[in-house]
């Protein structure tokens, strides 16, 4: 009380200051716990991350392994063996099979016939590389005037190219097919 008097100000006002403060310190308080329990869920899910990342640089490092070996005993994959083929109704294809799970579809395994790569073996004439990119089909490729100009003539494409094309209605990005010199 003495203080109050030499400051000018009554107990009253005092103990309504002491009051707000003490309110306030346990608003920050909240707050401090609050932000403490955000941090606590952010270095969980950023420790489920990084465990997640590490489980697919691991995975990925096996398959570039598998991929050497494989390579280094003279097989090669082709762009079409190494993608699944998964048919989704309603959503055409997809390249994992997680997708599936989450569309309702199922992996298909493409076309029962045996290939002409079979028959022929791979095709060791003239020819010129094309990369495949977004939105081509066999069809759209051999229209092109560098090849045939004419779409009719995708199955030239398809036979010499059997070895690495299982159904002639899928090709992917980045593929690299023989395209015949005519």
């Amino acid at each position: 009380m003495l203080l109050a008097c030499r400051m000018g100000r009554s107990g009253v006002e005092m103990a309504e200051d002491l009051a707000r403060l003490e309110k306030e310190l346990s608003a920050v308080e909240a707050d401090v716990e609050r932000t403490a329990e955000e941090r606590r869920e952010l270095e969980r899910e950023l420790e489920a991350k990084r465990e997640a990342y590490e489980r697919a640089r691991l995975t990925y490092d096996r398959r570039d392994r598998l991929r050497a070996e494989l390579e280094a005993a003279g097989y090669s994959p082709s762009a079409a063996e190494a993608y699944a083929t998964v048919a989704v109704p309603g959503e055409g294809q997809v390249r994992s099979e997680a997708d599936v799970a989450s569309a309702g579809g199922a992996v298909t395994s493409g076309p029962k016939r045996p290939s002409p790569a079979g028959r022929y073996g791979r095709y060791t004439g003239p020819h010129t590389i094309h990369v495949v990119v977004k939105g081509e089909c066999l069809y759209k490729i051999a229209n092109y005037r560098r090849y045939y100009g004419d779409g009719e003539k995708w199955p030239v494409i398809y036979e010499t190219n059997a070895y690495q094309i299982k159904d002639p209605h899928w090709i992917f990005v980045e593929q690299r097919l023989q395209i015949p010199t005519p």
